[in-house]
């Protein structure tokens, strides 16, 4: 996924803050759900890719 922390995305999902999403991103790639990349952020959990539908690489 590309820019979780735009405030694009974040309205697009209904997220609160850039704060939170750069909190809850940080938890997800230290329990290995999601790891950063140079294109943004790789995700290797199936319901979450789901839920991101389209953004999710």
């Amino acid at each position: 996924m590309k820019e979780p922390q735009s405030g694009r995305f974040i309205a697009k999902y209904g997220l609160r803050a850039a704060s939170s999403v750069k909190t809850s991103l940080d938890m997800l790639v230290e329990k290995e759900l999601d790891y950063p990349s140079p294109d943004g952020y790789v995700i290797y959990d199936r319901l979450e890719a789901e839920y991101f539908g389209g953004i999710a690489k």
